[in-house]
């Protein structure tokens, strides 16, 4: 195989690679040259003359006329369906294409980061998080979860070693910490021989004013198909204790196979690795039942304004499953949840994603119609800040201007 440098080789080398002389190059610009002689053939050649430019244009135009010999014709219908498809493709694949920033981690703890929305994500070890992370990562605990322990930071220590990384969100024009969630990975056999993936997943906390948008779905989108796509034929499954029926709801809506669930038993296998799970994660201070499947504790509890079930969420029917083998959820007791992970789960999230995004993106745009504040970009460091110019008004009293915030 032969390979031509661009920058060094002549016009000629390269465009000879095609069989196709000056002579040709030559009648294609003009036909009454077809028969010129070797003296202009060899001017066409002149390096010094055409350079990268003429290469450009010779290469062009010879692909431009080996098409139309060999009369490929592209149909007009493939035409429009690229034209539909390829914005879809790059809206699925552009935060795909973030998340791997965001999960490379190397050994000695560095991380990359990724923006999205109005917040940047990166991924650490748990065991790297020194003090001052820990006490950061509690303030932000306590802001959902009413913590009654005297140890709660050795408690809270304890429990992120139990993970392997954290994915710590922090808004991008300050760097305060917005959000957070455990993640893990283990593989193991089961009953059948077969090997099997776990994920699992923990405390995904995340300030009132970054709740429900779609940065939790995306994380867990770029896990879970970065392991379908390369083990496709090893079943992927999903634990996680169940703080809230948020938790409960969203493991419902990506997933058809949720366990447990209502109306619909607990295989053997799916309710060992719940068991199992259980057992692992419980501390001193927790006591798991292998009949309910919660973890019965009473360090810690989620506060009532956080995710709290009305009589009217009673109607529906998961929500009321989940407040009735789970009673005692609004003092801390966990429901240990396992669903399993498909292309389905892939696609559903997909959905997930777009429908939070354009819900976001409607919020704050409500949001900078009715706020005084104007969002400009900032032009020292272009798409990574935002700062707000304050709007002044005349004060109808004093008939001077005044800074309003």
């Amino acid at each position: 195989m032969t390979l031509v440098n661009l920058t060094t080789s002549s016009p000629v080398s390269f465009v000879s690679l095609l069989g196709i002389t000056p002579q040709d190059v030559s009648a294609w610009f003009d036909p009454s040259a077809a028969s010129a002689s070797s003296s202009s053939a060899s001017m066409l050649a002149d390096t010094s003359a055409h350079g990268v430019f003429g290469t450009l244009v010779w290469t062009l135009t010879a692909l431009w006329t080996r098409l139309g010999e060999l009369a490929i014709a592209i149909p007009l219908s493939s035409i429009m369906l690229f034209v539909l498809v390829a914005p879809l493709v790059y809206y699925i694949l552009r935060p795909i294409i973030k998340l791997e920033l965001l999960h490379h981690i190397a050994k000695n703890g560095s991380s990359k980061k990724t923006v999205y929305g109005s917040l940047f994500a990166y991924c650490v070890r748990t065991e790297l998080l020194d003090d001052a992370a820990l006490h950061e990562l509690l303030v932000l605990a306590h802001d959902m979860v009413d913590v009654r322990s005297e140890s709660e930071l050795e408690l809270f220590h304890r429990y992120l070693l139990s993970f392997l990384y954290v994915i710590i969100f922090r808004d991008q024009v300050d760097g305060s910490l917005r959000g957070m969630f455990l993640i893990d990975r283990e593989r193991g056999q089961s009953y059948n021989g077969k090997s099997f993936t776990l994920f699992k997943t923990g405390l995904a906390l995340f300030k009132a004013s970054n709740r429900g948008g779609p940065l939790i779905y995306l994380a867990f989108f770029y896990f879970f198909i970065k392991e379908l796509i390369w083990h496709p034929f090893t079943p992927l499954y999903g634990v996680f204790k169940c703080f809230s029926v948020k938790s409960y709801l969203m493991a419902k809506r990506s997933s058809e196979s949720v366990w447990p669930q209502a109306g619909v038993p607990t295989p053997a296998w799916e309710q060992s690795l719940i068991d199992s799970f259980g057992v692992k994660t419980a501390t001193g201070q927790e006591v798991y039942d292998p009949v309910t499947g919660v973890i019965n504790r009473t360090t810690t509890a989620l506060r009532p304004d956080v995710a709290p079930i009305s009589e009217e969420d009673l109607k529906n029917p998961d929500i009321r499953f989940f407040a009735e083998r789970n009673p005692r959820w609004d003092q801390g007791h966990l429901l240990v949840v396992l669903y399993k992970i498909t292309w389905g789960c892939v696609f559903k999230s997909i959905v997930a994603i777009l429908r939070k995004t354009f819900r976001v993106k409607a919020q704050q745009k409500l949001l900078r119609i009715q706020s005084k504040h104007r969002l400009l970009r900032s032009p020292s460091v272009k798409d990574r800040f935002e700062q707000a110019r304050r709007v002044t008004v005349v004060d109808p009293l004093t008939n001077c201007q005044a800074d309003t915030h």
